[in-house]
């Protein structure tokens, strides 16, 4: 998916490169100092931009991205030049990085400046890392060996708890007595393991709110968790299940809602459910069945008005926070030749979403 940058966004291609677009009505074209980045592998996560108090190896505005091949790249967001990548050191020989990296940053209140992300290498055991802002080096790294276990890959992005100085990261199971765990728990200033769960294989990532962790297993039975955050011990004390396939990226928390709201998406459904107790919702508070087509993971503003979700048919659609009912459908691109539309980039300040789709065509949409 494109990532809101400052003035432009940026989106990874399937060719391994990094490209960026200027924002609004009549944006599309590259920023005048932008030259497009070619990495050592494809990217999968959204890019991310954040803006230092002063600029970090001369760059103003950075960019975090990680890399099929093996590397994390911080990239200069207004020109598209690379600061930093040395490669992961393990699994070896190639360390590729599925998932957007996170940031833990002492000019928004943490006491270190890391880059934490994890491999994804089938077969063996994988690491998580964090990385030095100032060069990309390994600040720590943690693999479950010191704990007598192992990581299976990991696909999805981690989840920073400034607060109370943790990081959490989700998992594959690995396999056998030692590789069970999916759900991990780490101190971000040492990555010293705090807890870990086994709760089933994990695509996505784990989402934090009020002091519970939702993960979505990767099985047939769409299943969800909520974990208590402190101690990775279940609050609800069974799951809710989807019984539609396996939940798409994450479970999304509203972090405002009164009524503990999350949204998601699975194969061919789009769910909203609310979580104020301590067992799984009976029901979903509702559901919009996309049957036979297949939504993306949604977007909205919190407390709505609005649920955003690309589909297969070529369709970007506006869906009803309160009541989950389609209201508008756009059609992006030739509709005889309809390509799957991802999940929409929401630019709240400019009033934008931006939307990449499988025929490789990035859209920008005023709502």
């Amino acid at each position: 998916p494109p990532g809101n940058g400052i003035g432009a966004i940026q989106a990874a291609f399937q060719d391994d490169s990094l490209h960026s677009m200027l924002k609004g009505a009549s944006g599309g074209t590259w920023p005048a100092l932008w030259f497009p980045l070619s990495m050592n592998g494809p990217s999968q996560g959204r890019p991310s931009t954040i803006v230092p108090p002063a600029p970090i190896l001369g760059a103003s505005r950075l960019i975090f991205l990680g890399s099929q091949g093996g590397s994390v790249y911080a990239i200069d967001a207004d020109t598209g030049s690379p600061i930093w990548n040395p490669p992961l050191p393990l699994p070896a020989p190639v360390a590729p990085v599925q998932a957007g990296p996170s940031g833990y940053f002492t000019f928004f209140g943490g006491t270190k400046d890391h880059i934490v992300v994890g491999t994804r290498q089938a077969g063996v055991q994988n690491v998580f890392y964090a990385l030095k802002l100032a060069d990309g080096t390994v600040a720590w790294s943690y693999d479950g060996s010191a704990d007598g276990l192992q990581i299976g890959v990991i696909n999805g992005q981690a989840t920073v708890d400034y607060v109370n100085k943790r990081v959490y990261f989700a998992s594959d199971a690995f396999g056998g007595p030692s590789g069970q765990d999916t759900v991990w728990c780490l101190n971000i200033e040492t990555g010293a393991r705090i807890w870990s769960a086994a709760v089933g294989s994990v695509m996505g990532s784990p989402i934090a709110r009020n002091g519970r962790l939702y993960v979505a297993i990767n099985n047939a039975a769409g299943e969800i968790h909520a974990l208590d955050a402190a101690t990775g011990a279940s609050v609800w004390g069974g799951t809710f299940a989807t019984l539609d396939g396996p939940v798409k990226q994450f479970v999304a928390a509203d972090r405002f809602s009164p009524t503990g709201r999350l949204l998601f998406s699975t194969t061919h459904k789009v769910w909203a459910l609310d979580d104020t107790g301590t067992a799984p919702p009976a029901a979903a508070f509702w559901t919009q069945d996309f049957t036979p087509k297949t939504p993306s993971a949604p977007v909205f503003q919190t407390g709505g008005p609005d649920v955003w979700v690309g589909s297969s048919d070529g369709n970007l659609y506006r869906l009803d926070y309160t009541s989950g009912l389609p209201n508008l459908s756009i059609p992006l691109g030739d509709p005889a030749l309809a390509a799957q539309v991802g999940s929409p980039t929401l630019d709240l300040a400019g009033g934008f979403l931006y939307v990449g789709t499988e025929a490789g065509i990035v859209y920008c949409v005023q709502y």
